[in-house]
Formats: structure tokens, sequence, C-alpha cells
């Protein structure tokens, strides 16, 4: 088996790479990363191929461009002979390599099958149309949106749901045995990148209401991104500390330690490892009841569902959260006990080998009919397929 993960940080990374290594405990297993990326989100056990891909947008094009690159990594796969492919994560550089592999059965996996608000883009909408019309399977991580692939041209039935893994903090990063209870500070964590479907407007207004009933509280928002758009807000809220930078593993296990619970009022989502971390470390959190949140975070156990872009209904969870500090530490250790075990690496590496032998069995049923289509007719399926999706998606959901 070979997965293909480009990217150099971020949360997909981190996914990838735990599911390389927990893969490397039931196959042979084999994978090409970027040597660029943040060798502590690498995987651990198993060997990497490694290919530049530049530490910079300007880096990255030329690498982009140079075919040295793509014959590094055709080179790989043919001394490996890998029986599938997985893309965990998807990359501009996945369609050319994928054009070069029809004797391999691939599986690709989308995080996120319907982009999220204020980040369409039409090369990158395209990049996936043409990721979509080489794969024999695909990988989804809620089922909200197993269906919207039928947009892109693809019917359900070739679509698995496989939930998004949990981030425990290692040794590696948090000093000590386990990682500590809910401290109970009222300090809330907002942790991820700053981006305009993060809801983080809506979450400072809210703030500001939860300031009135509770003055001692405090909120963290820490993460890369364009903050300009909050700064009139920013600067009529007390007790914020922004971070605006990219987090290291270490300092996000510190921000965590340190506070009671954790808010994501996103505007939409798929689904989030920001949630993720969150509950796997025993934290609770505070969701919007859109996308694939809300298979994440069971309302009132795990902690609680809001609705999107409802200011009032936030700073009332919060202040729920602030004033019942029983009830925040009882939902919080739940978080724990229920997402390491629900969500466990072990049980989404066993699924995600069922997705490989469905792969294979689709790649073999493609070459029997020789059904596989050629790089230019896929070109032509995901411009109508593009088209078709901008007129339909959106109000799918």
């Amino acid at each position: 088996m070979m997965l293909i993960f480009l990217n150099r940080v971020g949360g997909t990374l981190k996914c990838a790479s735990r599911l390389a290594d927990r893969l490397a405990n039931a196959v042979d297993i084999h994978a090409i990363v970027s040597a660029n990326a943040d060798r502590q989100l690498l995987p651990k056990k198993i060997d990497l191929a490694r290919v530049r891909t530049g530490h910079s947008s300007f880096a990255n094009i030329i690498c982009t461009v140079n075919p040295v690159n793509y014959m590094r990594i055709f080179s790989f796969i043919r001394n490996y002979a890998p029986d599938v492919i997985h893309f965990p994560v998807e990359h501009t550089w996945n369609i050319l390599l994928q054009s070069r592999l029809e004797q391999y059965p691939v599986v690709q996996t989308i995080h996120d099958p319907v982009r999220h608000y204020g980040e369409e883009h039409m090369f990158y909408d395209f990049v996936r149309h043409m990721e979509l019309m080489r794969a024999d399977r695909f990988i989804v991580m809620s089922r909200k949106f197993q269906e919207a692939f039928v947009n892109f041209g693809v019917g359900p039935e070739y679509v698995d749901v496989i939930p998004h893994g949990s981030f425990e903090f290692s040794n590696n990063v948090w000093p000590g045995e386990t990682f500590p209870i809910t401290p109970l500070k009222k300090n809330i964590l907002f942790a991820g990148g700053i981006n305009h479907y993060k809801g983080i407007n809506i979450l400072l207004k809210a703030f500001a209401l939860v300031l009135k009933k509770c003055p001692e509280a405090t909120l963290t928002i820490a993460g890369k991104g364009n903050i300009s758009e909050y700064r009139q807000l920013l600067a009529d809220i007390r007790n914020v500390t922004v971070i605006n930078r990219y987090v290291t593993e270490k300092e996000l296990a510190q921000l965590h330690a340190a506070c009671d619970f954790v808010v994501a009022p996103y505007i939409d989502a798929s689904q989030s490892g920001v949630v993720s971390l969150a509950l796997a470390n025993g934290r609770t959190v505070i969701a919007t009841r859109v996308g694939g949140l809300a298979e994440q975070v069971d309302d009132g156990e795990t902690g609680l569902l809001v609705e999107p872009g409802n200011v009032e209904q936030l700073a009332s969870a919060m202040l729920l959260l602030l004033g019942n500090t029983e009830k925040n530490s009882k939902m919080a250790l739940e978080a724990k006990s229920q997402y390491s075990s629900r969500f466990s690496w072990e049980s989404i590496a066993e699924k995600t080998l069922r997705t490989y032998t469905l792969a294979c069995e689709e790649h073999k049923r493609r070459l029997k009919v020789n059904s596989s289509p050629s790089f230019f007719r896929n070109i032509c399926r995901a411009i109508y397929n593009y088209r078709k999706e901008k007129r339909a998606l959106k109000n799918s959901f």
C-alpha cells in the first residue's frame, strides 16, 4: 500500500500521518511526503520518500512545474509497486500524478466535499473535479456529505464514510503521563486557522455578552490567518488574547491544558480536527449544528450544539458551562472516554483497509470493461461537473 500526501502543515497532514502509522501495524505500507513538511507531524513508524514542494507559495510554483519532482515520485511508485495508492489529502499535484497511474487502484480522501464559505476558488475547485474523475473509491468523514458526490458525477455507492480520528497529545508535546483534567479557570479557547467560515465575528459578539454576566471570563483566539476584519470588535472587547500565527503542537497542548472548553462557532463545516483534538483530550466543545459537527459532538453529552450565526445562543451556551463547573467537567470526561474509543485510529485504519479492498475490486471491473477514461475525457467531464456543481451543490444542504 502507498499513501501520497504532499501538504506541509495542518490538520490534514496530522490525519494522514496518524493513518499511515496505524496502517503500518497491519500491512506493508510506504508514503511519499513533502520534504518541506513539518517533521514533527510526519509518520513515525514507516520509511518516507521525500519530494521537495517548497517552503513558500513562490517556491511551491517552481517545484510544481519542475518535472524532476514527478519523475522522482513515479520512480518511487515503480520501486514500491503498491497494491493500492491512497491520496489522503487533496493537492494540486494529485491530478498530474493520477493521470499516469491507470494501472493502480486509487483512493482519494475528500476532507471538505463542499467548499467553505469565502473559500471558493475556480482553479482549486476544478482540480478537485479532476481528482474525482480518476479515483476508484472515495472517503469522506461525515455521513452528511456522502450524497454530495452526486453533484460531482459520482454515485454514493463509491463513497465510504470514515470519521475523523482523535488527536490525543503525546508525551512528545505534553510532558507527563496524562493530559491534565479541565482546570476550570473560566478560560475559553478558539484554536485553528482564521477563516471566514469559522464565525469569529459571531464568537466575539457572543463573548461581549458573556462578559456582562461573567466579567472574569477570558477568551484566547489562536491561529494563523487574516485578523484585520475583526480588529474593531477586538478593540471594543476586553479579556481577549490573540495569537495570530501558526501555533506549534507544543503550544497547542499548553493552550488546551489551560482552557475550560473549546468553541467552534463555524458558519459551515464538513468536520473539524479542532473539535477532534479538544474532545480526545478531555475538553468540552461548543459547536454549531452545521455539516458533520453534530456527528462529532453529542449534544449534552460531550458538548453543546448551537445554531450557526446565533450570537445569543452561543453566549448562553458559554455562560452555562462557565456557571456550571460540574456539568462541564462531567462532559469533558465523557468526551475523552467516548471520542478515544469511537474514533480510534485502529478502527479508522481497519475501515480504510476495507476501502482499499473495494477500490481493487472496482479497478479490476474498470480494466475488464476498459472503462478508464482518458486524461482529455476527464478534463471535459471535470468542466461539465464543475459547472453542474455551481448550479446545484449549494442548494443541496
